[in-house]
């Protein structure tokens, strides 16, 4: 779950918030596919950890689905990742942060590896120039 208003003072302040929920299809704590059950289940675990203090808080839902949006946690996580990064630098494609690397990491973290990358691409860049 993702409170966005927790990420500066300026978002803090405003007098409506969103709150993001990410379920991958075969999660455990899912317990229907039907929509209008998922915005329920939600809605009932923000009331128990006292998120919202009642149901009429919430003004708007969406359910999203993206099928094979994000690589599931599995023992092969780490090589199917690594395969697709290769790949992608294989092409001169070049991709960091959360979902550039498919990994949990803070937006301050995020920030410093895009720095990285463009410090180390800029480097490469002066040694032999190319233009795509």
């Amino acid at each position: 779950m993702v409170l966005n208003h927790n990420s500066s003072r300026w978002l803090r302040a405003l007098p409506r918030h969103s709150v993001q929920v990410e379920l991958s299809e075969f999660s455990p704590f899912r317990s229907s596919t039907d929509d209008p059950a998922l915005v329920n289940a939600v809605i009932a675990g923000l009331l128990r950890m006292a998120v919202i203090p009642s149901p009429d808080y919430v003004r708007c839902t969406k359910v999203f689905r993206i099928p094979l949006g994000y690589p599931v946690q599995t023992h092969s996580r780490g090589n199917i990742v690594a395969l697709a990064q290769r790949w992608l630098s294989e092409h001169r494609i070049y991709t960091v942060g959360r979902f550039g690397e498919w990994a949990y990491i803070n937006s301050d973290e995020a920030l410093y590896r895009g720095h990285c990358l463009g410090m180390k691409l800029a480097m490469i860049e002066k040694q032999a120039p190319c233009f795509v």
